[in-house]
């Protein structure tokens, strides 16, 4: 036969872990929750430097650095966010002449051309 403090001693030690198990969970579920708004901060940040407006834009980058600054940024989020705020691209596509820039030099007008023929 068990002593009673032995049983009580197995209630007392599995509440304990049930409770240090839920407060463990919670504060992953609410560590997930804020790297998600975070990258939905992210996201909104990235479509600000995208707009036409400077305004915007500025303040887009701003927040991509405040971002950067966060704990919640990872290495693979700090690498994400190097690349979209570096000046490389920007520098290749302002010596693109025109014709490489806009799509409409794409298209031709194939009115009247067989399939497998070159357009004249």
């Amino acid at each position: 036969m068990t002593p009673w403090w032995a049983t009580l001693l197995a209630a007392l030690t599995g509440g304990l872990i049930a409770v240090a198990g839920g407060i463990l969970n919670g504060s992953f579920d609410r560590r997930r929750a804020r790297r998600e708004e975070w990258f939905r901060r992210l996201q909104w940040a990235q479509q600000l430097t995208a707009s036409t407006n400077d305004t915007d834009r500025a303040a887009g980058f701003r927040l991509l650095r405040l971002l950067g600054e966060s704990n919640l940024a990872g290495g693979d989020d700090l690498m994400l966010l190097y690349e979209l705020t570096s000046d490389d691209g920007l520098e290749v596509q302002a010596e693109l002449p025109d014709s490489e820039v806009d799509l409409n030099a794409y298209v031709e007008d194939t009115e009247g051309v067989e399939r497998g023929e070159d357009p004249p």
